[in-house]
């Protein structure tokens, strides 16, 4: 297809350069990077001060307490703790208390919009490396911006953002190796492994992604500097060359350390492996089509790409382009593969879009790749300009970005949406609970039905200390339950997973059986459940097999997935 192999530089770099070309490029490199980020930014923060949900619940309960706390609440949550020793440092700079005109989950999401944000500057970045195609690396930008899915990871209190974030770093050292292979600077292999050796230490997941990018990358080097030796027999390594080998030898050697490091850091995840198998396993062959807009990113950027340079009969694309071109590509489909896999047939329950989030901007870079193919060929500027506008188009529609059915006001709000309405519940609660009695005295009790797959299948309420402070962290965090004066003492439960409204009324009726007296409508202690993801017809299904009693679950108010009962007694006639 291509009449050589050998590495020519693009047509724009050949020609004579002055400098106010130079400054020019220079001005237009920084307006654009300055737009996609502040897009970023904009599309983001709006988003922010939704109230955090269950995920995002234990980020905030890991990071309320000492730092000598972080790592052990970060373990019980399945995660590693680097992450979370960052966000309590974060936590510290963006205090509440130091700025009170934002709501504290704004604050604390922050983080995550300026890193994915940043991710788009990066990754234009990155593009424009290869290809030197400011139209392409502008769609690149533009992809991830406006993404849905990075939308909502880049929002999200949990370390997907970071991870985000540190892939478009490995992409961008990646695209300076393979612009010119025979010419590469150690720097960029050291930015190349720092950068996905930290996106493993923030979720060691992102190595399905970034470890097929590494080998990529590594053996595409290898190939080039193999092909210079064979056009070139007399061709002498260099002192440079001899020292890039001892240094990819190095590498190898201490990714092997941290992969033994990792086998015995992860071994209480791995045993714990079958929790994820609720939602950890494919449904069918199709998930791997719905994991990605595959469409937008590769299918038609490649085929235009390849059928454009066909009827121009042109193939001067350079090999640096289309070497990147094919490299993203191949890391995602391989992959996409090798999770489905592991997921399905070795049963290892990863395949959850949040596993594979590395790939979002590999995929964006490889839409800007092929799109750049079309600028190296020759001057197709209004091709690519429509080819990277239908390719957005078509994002923007698969991920139902676009909507006929509704206004575009109203599908705007939900764009990035949770609806785990924590922060309404608890507060609604708060504000019902009773607070006089006879007595003087209440205790409000205040049961917890969290729905984490950490949940035990029992029946009643769990006694396990740890496994009970680990469970009510919905109401340990930023949402903690306070008493409301010192006449009022909240006490928190936590049930199992097994059917807990019904579990939850049956320990009452059997306090009340075993105290008469308590059958009163003026209690001396209130009880409510708070439970997550209940269906309307598992509840009912409880009630009526409950039969006809005076007490009784009232519920008080649904919050979406969220669901408050109080226990009530119907007075004596």
């Amino acid at each position: 297809m291509f009449r050589s192999t050998r590495y020519r530089q693009p047509e724009c770099s050949r020609a004579k350069v002055t400098r106010r070309d130079v400054r020019h490029r220079r001005w237009l490199d920084g307006a654009i990077a300055g737009v996609l980020f502040v897009l970023t930014f904009a599309v983001r923060w709006p988003f922010t001060g939704e109230s955090f949900w269950i995920d995002e619940l234990h980020t905030s309960w890991c990071i309320t307490g000492e730092l000598s706390q972080v790592a052990e609440r970060a373990r019980m949550g399945n995660q590693q703790p680097l992450y979370f020793w960052c966000m309590w440092l974060w936590q510290s700079i963006v205090s509440p208390s130091s700025w009170p005109s934002y709501p504290a989950e704004c604050l604390l999401r922050l983080s995550s919009v300026l890193c994915v944000s940043l991710s788009s500057v990066v990754l234009f970045r990155a593009v424009l490396a290869v290809g030197s195609s400011f139209i392409a690396a502008t769609f690149a930008g533009l992809a991830l911006a406006l993404d849905r899915n990075a939308g909502f990871f880049g929002t999200e209190l949990r370390p997907y953002a970071v991870v985000i974030l540190c892939a478009t770093f490995s992409l961008f050292f990646a695209a300076l190796l393979l612009r010119d292979p025979r010419n590469q600077r150690l720097s960029s292999w050291i930015g190349l492994h720092a950068s996905v050796l930290v996106a493993a230490l923030m979720h060691i997941t992102s190595l399905l992604t970034l470890a097929p990018l590494v080998v990529a990358t590594t053996g595409w080097s290898l190939y080039r500097q193999q092909s210079n030796e064979s056009i070139n027999p007399d061709h002498q390594l260099t002192g440079r060359q001899k020292a890039t080998a001892k240094w990819h030898l190095l590498f190898a050697t201490g990714w092997l350390c941290v992969a033994v490091a990792f086998a015995f850091a992860q071994q209480d995840i791995w045993e714990r492996r079958d929790a994820w198998s609720a939602f950890g396993q494919p449904k069918s062959l199709y998930v791997m089509w719905t994991l990605w807009p595959w469409l937008a990113w590769i299918v038609i950027p490649l085929l235009a790409s390849i059928l454009i340079r066909r009827l121009a009969n042109s193939h001067r694309a350079t090999t640096p382009i289309i070497a990147s071109s094919w490299l993203g590509t191949t890391v995602l489909v391989f992959a996409a593969t090798a999770g489905f896999i592991l997921a399905d047939v070795g049963g290892v329950p990863l395949w959850h879009r949040r596993y594979f989030i590395a790939g979002l901007p590999i995929g964006c870079f490889v839409l800007g790749t092929w799109i750049s193919t079309l600028q190296a060929a020759r001057s197709y500027e209004k091709l690519s300009i429509g080819l990277g506008a239908s390719c957005l188009i078509l994002l923007f529609w698969t991920q139902s970005s676009i909507q006929t059915e509704i206004p575009p006001r109203v599908a705007s709000r939900y764009w990035i949406y949770r609806g785990e309405p924590w922060r309404e519940s608890i507060a609604h609660f708060q504000s019902q609970s009773k607070t006089t009695y006879s007595s003087g005295k209440s205790i409000v009790h205040l049961w917890l039905d969290p729905d984490l797959i950490e949940q035990p299948w029992l029946a009643g309420e769990i006694t396990d200390s740890p496994l009970r402070e680990y469970l009510s962290l919905p109401i340990r965090g930023e949402y903690a339950v306070a008493a409301k004066d010192d006449s009022q003492t909240v006490v928190v439960h936590v049930l199992g997973a097994k059917q807990p409204h019904a579990s939850w009324q049956n320990i009452l009726r059997e306090q009340i059986e075993r105290e008469p007296s308590a059958m009163t409508p003026e209690l001396e202690e209130d009880h409510w459940l708070l439970t997550r993801n209940l269906s309307q017809q598992a509840m009912e299904e409880e009630n009526r097999t409950a039969g006809v009693d005076r007490a009784k679950a009232m519920q008080v108010r649904r919050f979406r997935n969220l669901t408050l009962f109080r226990w009530d007694v119907e007075p004596t006639r």
